[in-house]
């Protein structure tokens, strides 16, 4: 397969640019105009060719055996797809790879922050450019923008190669191949009534929230006290607080540059993301503006891509793009309804049960709970017969609930205020102090594997901060790094010691942001980027086994979404769940298991 690097150049101004719209409606939007391409094919100079040029040029080559490879591939092969008609062999995205391989240093990724990493200059000529066409270059600005452009796809050229030059996992490769898929190539469809009724409702609803709780006279919320007060009422307690650094107290962290009190803007409860929308002066809550978003793009199609960021999280999961946050639609949610197969399709999802506490158990040595699994026993029910000193069964609904929340949270060293706040906020059931803390305790006293896994985790972090070559379980032991069975990377850059909030802790780097590193922490970061591998590594499985025909068109978390012909949906669903089952090489002894579901919606 031949490589071939690109960069598009695009009309935009004031009122038309991504800044205000998703990437889809930018590129379908009647105002629409590639100024020109610049090309790069392997061994070859970078090349331009004008904008109205390219429909010729485009259809002159053979794509069937080509990778295209731009930075920020989702928007330039967005243009191929739906303006030239043009679907190579493969897709590579630079802009993917950076997030991966170099963010934890420079932080951002975009061309211009990759390219000084490694020395390289980027033009500025683009500058120039607002509200200018095609057909207004012309002379010095003409050449100047052409060799701008060209420049930039010889920085995609180089990063490329670098990155895998570098080290950079050659599978990974057909993750980002994937992510870009669900986008160029959607499978799904956005139901534009559900998706309008849905928006009408919430914003009645936000109105009368606004209304009910006084949230009119925006001047009230000024208050820390009180905003305290309104955050409590709706079960967030306590407040986010911080360590004032003048008074050496604790104050309420109600600021926007406090990320506790802002990832409230994603919370489950609407209410609270009204209030917090609020408070940092937002016109609308998250749950609005997606639904904005949606009825915005159903309006330029029918098709719903499904935009998720590559190595989004530190774990090297995704996470959301376009400000639409697939990751975390909830459960019940209308936007899940609306959206769905086309007629004669199903949509097929397969989740891995209770992977990470699967995983826990068998990298721990968790003996009795690795049985459990193995013989699929109810271990919520179990861990819940223990709690209420009784026989607990499905019908204990409640009981079960927080039986499930402790096998499945307290295995990274959760304390009971949190393990406490879980129960309340995600199953409305109320623990007292007392009594979660014996929750707790008891899931340690029965799981003491687990519990020593949290400690080796901190010699870890010694061993990671001096570069000791080491196996640790399936990972693999460098310097500021834990090393994955394919080579992709957990890293901790710039790891050391310092004093947080009084106390000596181990810190790392995240480009400019500083994250706190303790062993239960290293352990969560291990069974999540192991729990994400095993889901990639079964939908490339399922893929080979299926000549290349069969590739999930979503995936949220430990889920896989397909959406096929109807006729095929229940021997689709039979395959993912068998190879989702199945214990990865790196951990044979894994008691893996996933359960299937056909609807017609994502929603059900």
């Amino acid at each position: 397969m031949r490589n071939v690097w690109l960069d598009f150049e695009t009309y935009y101004d004031n009122d038309y640019s991504l800044k205000k719209m998703t990437q889809i409606e930018y590129v379908l939007d009647p105002r629409f105009e590639a100024i020109g391409c610049s090309f790069m094919f392997e061994g070859e100079e970078a090349v331009w060719i004008d904008g109205p040029a390219l429909p010729h040029f485009l259809a002159g080559e053979d794509w069937s055996d080509t990778r295209l490879i731009s930075h920020n591939a989702m928007f330039d092969m967005l243009i191929l797809a739906l303006r030239y008609d043009v679907y190579p062999a493969a897709y590579g995205c630079t802009l993917s790879m950076a997030r991966n391989w170099i963010r934890h240093q420079t932080g951002r990724v975009d061309l211009k922050t990759c390219a000084k990493r490694y020395g390289m200059e980027k033009g500025d000529a683009i500058h120039n450019m607002k509200g200018v066409s095609y057909h207004a270059l012309s002379g010095s600005q003409y050449d100047e923008f052409i060799e701008y452009c060209c420049n930039d796809t010889r920085i995609c050229h180089f990063l490329w190669t670098t990155f895998l030059e570098e080290g950079f996992p050659v599978s990974e490769l057909d993750i980002i191949d994937w992510t870009i898929r669900m986008v160029v190539q959607p499978a799904l469809e956005l139901d534009m009534i559900r998706v309008a009724e849905h928006l009408a409702a919430v914003k009645a609803e936000k109105q009368r929230l606004l209304d009910a709780a006084g949230l009119e006279d925006r001047t009230a919320l000024m208050s820390d006290e009180l905003l305290a007060g309104v955050l409590i009422e709706l079960g967030v307690d306590p407040p986010p607080m911080k360590l004032s650094p003048t008074t050496n107290e604790m104050i309420w962290a109600f600021a926007k540059t406090d990320q506790e009190f802002t990832d409230l803007e994603d919370h489950e409860d609407p209410k609270v993301q009204a209030v917090v929308a609020a408070r940092l002066g937002h016109r609308s809550t998250i749950e609005e503006s997606r639904a904005e978003r949606f009825m915005a793009i159903s309006h330029v199609t029918e098709a719903m891509p499904i935009p998720l960021r590559y190595s989004g999280a530190h774990t090297h999961r995704f996470s959301g793009d376009w400000s639409l946050n697939m990751q975390n639609l909830p459960n019940g949610s209308k936007l899940r309804e609306a959206i769905r197969a086309p007629k004669g399709c199903v949509v097929v999802s397969v989740d891995a049960s209770q992977i990470e506490a699967r995983l826990n158990a068998t990298l721990s040595g968790e003996a009795w709970l690795v049985e459990a699994f193995k013989e699929g026993r109810d271990v919520y029910c179990e861990f819940a017969d223990l709690i209420y000193m009784r026989k607990i069964s499905k019908a204990d609904k409640m009981e079960r609930f927080v039986g499930k929340t402790g096998i499945l949270s307290l295995g990274y060293a959760s304390s009971w205020p949190v393990f406490q706040r879980m129960c309340r906020n995600k199953g409305g059931v109320i623990l007292a102090d007392d009594e979660a803390t014996r929750i707790v305790t008891l899931y340690r006293n029965m799981n003491p594997m687990i519990v020593d896994h949290w400690s080796e985790a901190k010699e870890v972090i010694l061993m990671i901060e001096e570069g000791v070559p080491a196996i640790w379980g399936s990972l693999k032991i460098e310097r500021e790094a834990l090393v994955l069975p394919n080579g992709n990377k957990l890293r901790y850059h710039n790891l050391r010691k310092e004093k947080l909030n009084g106390k000596t802790s181990w810190v790392y780097n995240q480009g400019p942001q500083m994250k706190r590193l303790y062993g239960a922490k290293v352990v969560e970061n291990e069974c999540q980027s192991l729990a994400f591998l095993h889901i990639a590594e079964t939908a490339m499985r399922v893929k080979k086994l299926t000549d290349g025909e069969l590739l999930p068109c979503h995936q949220i978390h430990d889920e896989l979404l397909y959406c096929v012909p109807e006729k095929i949906g229940e021997p689709v669903m039979k395959l993912v769940v068998q190879e989702m089952s199945k214990s990865p090489a790196w951990l044979p002894d894994a008691p893996l298991a996933a359960e299937g579901h056909i609807g017609e919606t994502y929603g059900g």
